[in-house]
């Protein structure tokens, strides 16, 4: 399903942005109408840009990402945009990267360990970052300032509730995405 629903996205957010964001939004009045809950705002294109699966263990994450690398990079062939600056993969420790380093290969998914001094990394490169390594202070030898990823990025994230604080981790997504 989840595999299903990312395709009817792209390919919406890709094809017909503004129809699909009013489409939406008369989802969101009639349901607001109805309910006596809270309200849902209502959606703007930058709404679609971010999108959050939970899933259970062996249900098939790391798959769904390899597939959602490969429809990502279809739609924004097809829609001649420029490529993303970065495309990270966030982990929560270095076993899970190295885990992930594994099965990209596997998958013939260029992909390496984020390192700072990483120069002409091949397009479509995955890079892969723990958590732990991010700052917003000043990089060191085992961290790297989020600002550092500032543009056009395609982000990853495997196990986005470990690995730090949740207001921590908000602010380096809204900072990254």
């Amino acid at each position: 399903m989840a595999l299903l629903y990312t395709e009817h996205l792209l390919h919406r957010v890709f094809t017909d942005t503004d129809v699909f964001v009013e489409e939406l939004n008369e989802l969101v009045v009639r349901r607001n109408d109805q309910e006596r809950l809270d309200e849902f705002a209502l959606f703007v294109p930058a709404d679609l840009t971010k999108l959050a699966y939970w899933m259970a263990t062996g249900s098939g994450k790391t798959l769904l990402l390899h597939l959602n690398y490969h429809q990502i990079r279809h739609y924004l062939t097809q829609a001649r945009q420029k490529p993303f600056e970065n495309i990270l993969l966030i982990t929560p420790n270095a076993g899970l990267s190295q885990q992930h380093l594994a099965e990209f290969a596997l998958s013939d998914i260029p992909a390496q360990p984020f390192r700072q001094d990483a120069r002409n990394i091949l397009e479509g490169t995955v890079q892969i970052i723990e958590i732990t390594k991010f700052t917003s202070g000043r990089s060191g030898p085992q961290t790297v300032n989020v600002g550092h990823f500032e543009g056009h990025n395609l982000i990853f994230v495997d196990e986005g509730h470990r690995g730090a604080s949740g207001d921590v981790w908000l602010s380096y997504r809204d900072q990254l995405a």
